[in-house]
């Protein structure tokens, strides 16, 4: 270990450009092609649905698992776009066969449902209405994660197939019935293509099941922290002397003998420093389903590991100081971007904001003290609820709290590293900028994905998902129109 890793894939743009290139290529082929035009409503139902079925092709590239892609913009990001995306795939996909459906006349809206009938029922379309029934199935499985009553490794197994149901089902209904479809470079495209979604989801697995194979881990430590934390640390098995190189706050995807298989993995922050040789360790929260037995884990049992993962930490920041901002069980990067400062004998200005719920649930003082060793260092420990005497802080990490945090720091030259809750990071990522940091200098990573929480960074990533949704749109109108 030791040295700061470069990080892998590509800038937003450059991202945003292949993405718009890959979902339009449909498109083009179909213009190429000098057909005539049907008419502005059929050639905009044609565009709409060439559109939808290379959006879900995509899908598969675009989850935020692939660090050669998406590695430079982070997972919180990857997962907003793959997300966002969902939602805009199953519009197309209704209004697709509804274009088609509309009349010459708005009043005759007997025709239309006659249409739309015609179109569900007929044997012809049965790919296309089996497609839209699957995307509706998948994006509200997705929406539903959180409140539905079955184990995440369930969830994800059955996300998995219904995506890969829905690519192949659109690639069969364009080849079959699509206008534009009727060549011999179209019969070739949609079945490649769905056979390479196919190739990408089983070799992503099979890429990782070897990554979590090929390097020996064991159990070599498993310590109880706070109320429902542990610190799971990890060690080379005997021999094994491979360099294992990650950013501090990056994260790694876990799985516990005997089941080392990747759709049974979790992902954990790492908590310890590249610096810490051939050992790395994990602060890990009782939260639900496998992470409340993380306790009972015994020392000893082999772990398949996949990481780094994930662009959270200090690389590529300009900064003279560093705030670190954790919440709950956001202590875990944090922590590992905390050591890591101490054993590079980092000279700026460290602050720590170390917010919880009740003081038995934080990881303790003397621990933080020592780990943080002769870096310039202060910290606030703040929780919700505590005893008369709870010697720190009692309230939430606002604006009081984070102002007393960053007093004599140079604000337009600090770091924010945040960590924690999805509301808690929204609101403490928009105070910090408020109080003067640079947006650019903020980085935070999540712990939930359920959306509802934006700060206003994230607004600003969602507007260029949109120009970018905006882009595409404009193109398939053109399409229409010519």
């Amino acid at each position: 270990m030791g040295g700061e890793k470069r990080r892998q894939g590509l800038p937003a743009l450059v991202l945003a450009i292949l993405y718009a290139g890959a979902v339009l290529s449909p498109l083009a082929l179909a213009w190429s092609r000098g057909l005539e035009p049907a008419g502005f409503v059929t050639e905009a139902a044609t565009a709409l649905g060439l559109i939808a079925a290379a959006m879900m092709l995509a899908q598969f590239v675009s989850s935020g698992r692939y660090e050669r892609i998406s590695g430079r913009i982070g997972i919180d990001h990857s997962m907003a776009f793959h997300k966002w995306t969902g939602r805009i795939i199953l519009i197309l996909v209704i209004l697709h066969p509804l274009l088609f459906a509309l009349p010459d006349s708005f009043d005759r809206i007997d025709v239309f449902f006659a249409r739309v009938e015609a179109l569900l029922t007929a044997p012809a379309y049965l790919t296309g209405v089996l497609a839209l029934a699957v995307v509706i199935v998948l994006v509200g499985w997705a929406l539903l994660r959180e409140r539905l009553p079955i184990p995440y490794e369930w969830w994800r197994a059955c996300h998995d197939l219904l995506s890969l149901s829905a690519a192949w089902l659109a690639a069969l209904h364009a080849a079959d019935v699509g206008t534009y479809s009727r060549s011999e470079t179209f019969a070739v495209l949609w079945p490649a293509l769905a056979v390479l979604a196919t190739a990408i989801l089983i070799g992503a697995y099979g890429f990782r099941t070897y990554r979590m194979t090929r390097r020996g881990w064991r159990v070599a430590s498993n310590e109880h922290l706070a109320a429902g934390l542990w610190e799971i640390t990890l060690e080379r098995e005997d021999g094994d002397r491979r360099p294992f190189r990650f950013d501090a706050g990056q994260f790694a995807w876990l799985t516990f003998a005997p089941h080392r298989f990747p759709l049974l993995d979790h992902p954990f922050s790492i908590a310890s420093s590249p610096a810490s040789e051939n050992k790395v360790s994990f602060i890990i929260k009782e939260a639900g389903d496998f992470t409340n037995t993380i306790g009972s884990i015994a020392i000893g049992t082999r772990v398949g590991v996949d990481a780094p993962h994930g662009s959270f930490g200090l690389a590529g920041l300009d900064a003279d100081a560093v705030l670190l901002v954790a919440g709950g069980a956001g202590i875990a990067p944090i922590m590992g971007l905390l050591r890591d400062l101490a054993a590079n004998g980092d000279k700026r200005p460290v602050r720590l904001v170390y917010a919880g719920r009740t003081p038995n649930e934080l990881v303790s003082a003397q621990l933080i003290e020592t780990e943080a060793g002769d870096l310039d260092f202060r910290r606030q420990c703040i929780v919700e609820h505590a005893e008369p005497d709870w010697p720190h802080q009692i309230g939430l990490a606002d604006r009081a709290c984070l102002t007393g945090a960053l007093d004599g720091l140079p604000t337009d030259r600090a770091a924010a590293l945040i960590c924690g809750p999805g509301p808690m990071v929204a609101a403490v990522s928009d105070t910090l900028e408020q109080l003067g940091l640079s947006s650019s200098l903020i980085r935070y990573e999540r712990f939930d994905y359920a959306g509802g929480y934006r700060s206003a960074k994230d607004k600003r990533v969602t507007m260029a998902f949109r120009v970018v949704g905006a882009a595409i749109l404009a193109i398939g109108t053109v399409f229409a129109l010519r």
